[in-house]
């Protein structure tokens, strides 16, 4: 799953060209499913939609990936909780809060955001790959999917309690109090 605006500063061509290497691949025995969620607001994101919606149809991926739409916040959660991965391809270097929900759900992320780098620590390695890398997405989409239930649940659950830990309402307040010396 991937959740967040139709932008092509979210670079979705990426990982629908990293699924089609991994289906194409074979290296993987479970089937790939991509749902984005989201959607375009501004007419320049309308045309990326319809690009993206091209692009999948070259690829023959029609019964992969599915343009879910905008979803209410309430609705996310499902979306997320359903989800073996959330793959993250943005490339505006700031921290994005879908990556830290999708961990706190317990769900395995992988992301090209630098930001994500001090949030993933000392296993940043294991879940990043470099900006419109489509092939090192596609290897690191392998990995994750060819994991057995135990070592994916292990890594989900491993990235939630970085998140509870980490990224809590009490830790902000006293970053932000810290930070403003109030």
């Amino acid at each position: 799953v991937v959740v967040g605006r139709i932008s092509p500063v979210k670079d979705y061509e990426t990982l629908i060209r990293a699924v089609a290497l991994v289906i194409e691949s074979g290296k993987i025995s479970r089937k790939i499913r991509v749902t984005v969620v989201g959607g375009a607001g501004l007419p320049e994101q309308e045309k990326y939609l319809e690009d993206l919606k091209l692009l999948v149809a070259d690829l023959k991926l029609d019964d992969v990936v599915d343009f879910v739409g905008p979803r209410a916040n309430t609705e996310i959660l499902s979306f997320l909780q359903s989800a073996d991965l959330f793959v993250n391809t943005s490339l505006t270097g700031s921290l994005d809060k879908a990556m830290l929900e999708a961990m706190a759900c317990g769900v395995p992320v992988l992301t090209c955001n630098e930001a994500m780098e001090e949030v993933l620590g000392k296993e940043a390695s294991n879940f990043m790959f470099e900006k419109k890398d489509f092939h090192g997405l596609a290897g690191k989409i392998t990995e994750l999917l060819n994991l057995n239930n135990i070592d994916q649940t292990f890594i989900g659950q491993s990235l939630r309690q970085n998140v509870i830990k980490n990224h809590n309402i009490a830790g902000l307040i006293t970053k932000i109090i810290t930070t403003f010396n109030l």
